[in-house]
């Protein structure tokens, strides 16, 4: 068994390495027939460079004004921080396809033409960090207004793979282009596995608890709805606001009012907004308990009704 295996291992190996010296023997004769020479590529990455230069000198104010854009300007938060986010991921994916397209289809027949096109684009990569700064900014601008969400804290992870993925960019144009793919899947992957290791609603409720102590300023609303990862902080939360008699609008409050048989909003103090939310989640858990099979089983979901066991006859 182990001889058929390993003749089998062997042959498919050698298949394999067939299929892979045919590709490349393609890709080497492709640039060939299809080919750029130097003075075009360099007149391309050059006015492309000066572009996106004279873009970050013209629009600087714009690029880092600040609050100073949201106050004089005209622009709101959100869209202060969106466009900056999509304008950075737009330039960033079609800076990086044009210097590897060109990297492929361009003629260098001396070390001194090499150095001139990596040179070149390393300037094209280093004027999209310059926006990338620019779009953290906004980013933590916003945030800093009025806390994070889901969608912020993806922006943010997304921003700092992206400079991840740009930075290794740099590195393999001056040394191993080949390289580039294997680098961005790894970073693709490191940033699904940074929102899985930071348990975002977890993060997130405590970053806003956070700027709560520091500010008063807390979207109690928002922090209800968050998963079951974020009971803990609730209850922090819930020891945070005690006190809190300022009134909120919600559809989570315990005084609700009923007009014509429809529930309609109502004020509720931020310790009312979060107790009701961990009462109606433990009420929940104890009224329906199809969850505790151990097909529907989830560690989030029976550490919160362990938790929330206090709660027992509210």
């Amino acid at each position: 068994g182990l001889l058929a295996g390993g003749l089998a291992f062997a042959l498919t190996r050698r298949a394999i390495d067939d299929e892979q010296g045919r590709l490349e023997q393609v890709l080497t004769v492709l640039p060939r027939v299809f080919s750029i020479g130097f003075i075009e590529t360099s007149t391309i990455l050059i006015l492309v460079s000066m572009l996106f230069a004279s873009f970050v000198a013209i629009q600087f104010t714009y690029l880092f004004g600040g609050v100073a854009n949201v106050t004089e300007a005209g622009y709101t938060f959100a869209d202060y921080a969106r466009r900056g986010f999509f304008e950075l991921l737009t330039v960033a994916i079609l800076t990086m396809l044009l210097v590897l397209g060109l990297n492929w289809l361009a003629r260098r027949e001396s070390k001194g033409q090499i150095r001139l096109f990596n040179g070149l684009g390393s300037l094209l990569i280093g004027l999209v960090l310059v926006m990338l700064v620019s779009a953290w900014r906004r980013m933590a601008l916003y945030e800093a207004a009025f806390g994070y969400t889901e969608l912020r804290l993806i922006v943010y992870v997304c921003m700092a793979w992206l400079a991840v993925t740009l930075l290794w960019f740099l590195l393999t144009l001056w040394a191993r282009p080949d390289r580039f793919a294997i680098g961005a899947l790894l970073a693709v992957m490191g940033f699904l596995m940074t929102l899985n290791l930071i348990n975002p609603d977890a993060f997130i409720a405590q970053q806003n608890l956070d700027r709560y102590v520091t500010t008063g300023d807390l979207d109690v609303v928002y922090l209800a709805t968050l998963s079951n990862d974020a009971v803990p902080q609730l209850l922090r939360g819930l020891n945070l606001t005690i006190g809190d008699e300022e009134e909120v609008v919600t559809t989570f409050c315990s005084r609700t009012r009923v007009f014509n048989s429809i529930e309609v909003d109502c004020y509720d103090t931020r310790y009312g907004v979060i107790w009701t939310a961990l009462n109606g989640r433990y009420q929940t858990l104890t009224t329906n308990t199809a969850w505790q099979r151990w097909t529907s089983f989830n560690l989030p979901r029976w550490q919160t009704y362990r938790t929330l066991g206090f709660l027992e006859g509210s």
